[in-house]
C-alpha cells in the first residue's frame, strides 16, 4: 500500500502535531537538560511556519535554539492580495532574488526597503475593505518594527530574523545556522562523510530510491536529487556563491580551511545527530526525514533521534477563494490569533 506524505492541515486555524499533542510531554521528559530547536529561512513566510517557533517559545524549562537558515541563496518574495479593476487577485512581489547566500549579505539601503513598503501598501490598501481593518493594523505594527531593525542592523538576515521575533513576541535572541558551521563538531561530521564518501553515496541514493518506491513519488529530484559519483551532500562557498562539492575538493586540512555548507539533508542530519536533542520540523522538511532516518541507521549505525512536526493553516478569509490560501505573509496575522490555537497543547 502506498504511504502518504505528510500534508499541512486543510482547515482554517487547524494545527498539526506529530506525535499527537498528548504524547509530546513524555517525549520532552525523555532526557535531562534536553536541547530542542527549530529552523527556517527568516523570510516573510506564511503563518503556518510560525507554529513551530511559537510552540518552541511556549515550552518552559527547556534549553531552546531559535535557528534561522542563512546559508541558502537569497530568494525574498511575498504574495499579497490586490484589487485591480474591482477584481481581487494575488500579486507576487519580489524584493530580492539573487544567487548569493544570505549569511553575510549587507542590509540593503533604506531606499530599497521603502520601495518594498510602497509596493506592499499599494496592494493592501487596494484590498483594504476585503482584508478588514485588523489585518491592516497587523501590517502597520510589523512596519514599525521592520523600520526600527532596518535602522539598527548591519546584515539583511538580522533585519528579517529580529523583525519576525519581535513581531511574534518571542524574547529569545535569534541564532543563525552559519554560526554552527566551522566548529570542531561540524568539521568532524563533514570529514566522516568525506572519508566514506562512496559508502555514504550508496546509502543516501538507496534511501532516496526506497522513498520514491514507498511513496510512489515520480519526481526523481524530490525531495532532493541523487548524489553523483564522488559527490558529497555539501556546498563549497566561493565568494558568496555556492557550488556542488565532490570528494576531491576536500582533504583533512581543507575541511578546516574551506567554508563548507550543508545541503538540506546534511543540515538536519547534523542538527539531529550533533546539535540538538529534538528538532521541530514543518511538514515539508518532515517528509525527507524518512530518508534521513535510514541514513542514520545504515551509515551512522545509530537509532534515529525523535523529532516533532508542527504546522498550521491560517487563511485571511476562509470564505473567499482568493484569500483562503496558506501562502500570505505572517505579518498580516496577529500572533495571538496563532497562539490561541496552541492552548490545547500540553
Amino acid at each position: 500500500m502506498k504511504k502518504r506524505l505528510i500534508k499541512p492541515p486543510l482547515n482554517d486555524k487547524e494545527v498539526l502535531f506529530i506525535p499527537p499533542p498528548e504524547e509530546i510531554p513524555s517525549l520532552l521528559k525523555a532526557k535531562n537538560n534536553l536541547l530542542i530547536g527549530t529552523a527556517h529561512q527568516p523570510y516573510f513566510f506564511h503563518p503556518g511556519v510560525s507554529i513551530k517557533y511559537l510552540f518552541l517559545e511556549r515550552l518552559n524549562s527547556l534549553s531552546k535554539k531559535f535557528l534561522f537558515l542563512d546559508i541558502d541563496r537569497i530568494s525574498l518574495n511575498l504574495k499579497l492580495p490586490e484589487k485591480t479593476g474591482g477584481i481581487l487577485k494575488n500579486r507576487l512581489l519580489s524584493f530580492m532574488d539573487i544567487p548569493e547566500i544570505l549569511a553575510d549579505y549587507p542590509n540593503p539601503a533604506l531606499e530599497a526597503w521603502e520601495g518594498l513598503i510602497r509596493s506592499i501598501e499599494s496592494c493592501l490598501l487596494s484590498a483594504g475593505e476585503v482584508l478588514g481593518e485588523s489585518r491592516l493594523e497587523n501590517y502597520y505594527r510589523f512596519k514599525q518594527i521592520l523600520l526600527k531593525h532596518i535602522s539598527k542592523s548591519k546584515l539583511l538576515k538580522e533585519v528579517l530574523a529580529r523583525t519576525y521575533m519581535e513581531f511574534s513576541g518571542i524574547t529569545a535572541q535569534p541564532l543563525f545556522v552559519s554560526d554552527l558551521l566551522g566548529s570542531e563538531q561540524f568539521n568532524n561530521f563533514v570529514w566522516l562523510i568525506c572519508k566514506r564518501a562512496e559508502e555514504f553515496q550508496q546509502v543516501f541514493n538507496s534511501a532516496l530510491s526506497r522513498f520514491h518506491d514507498t511513496f510512489r513519488f515520480r519526481f526523481k529530484n524530490f525531495p532532493f536529487p541523487a548524489l553523483k559519483q564522488g559527490e558529497l551532500p555539501f556546498w563549497l562557498l566561493e565568494g558568496n556563491l555556492r557550488k556542488r562539492c565532490f570528494q576531491p575538493d576536500l582533504d583533512k586540512g581543507s575541511v578546516d580551511k574551506k567554508l563548507i555548507l550543508p545541503r538540506a539533508a546534511a543540515l538536519t542530519l547534523f542538527l539531529r545527530l550533533s546539535a540538538l536533542d529534538i528538532f521541530i520540523h514543518g511538514t515539508s522538511g518532515a517528509n525527507y526525514e524518512w530518508i534521513n532516518d535510514r541514513i542514520i541507521e545504515e551509515f551512522f549505525k545509530k537509532d534515529p533521534p525523535r523529532y516533532i512536526v508542527a504546522s498550521g493553516t491560517f487563511f485571511l478569509n476562509s470564505e473567499n477563494p482568493e484569500l483562503a490560501r496558506r501562502d500570505f505573509p505572517y505579518f498580516l496575522f496577529n500572533p495571538d490569533e496563532l497562539k490561541s490555537c496552541l492552548e490545547l497543547i500540553p
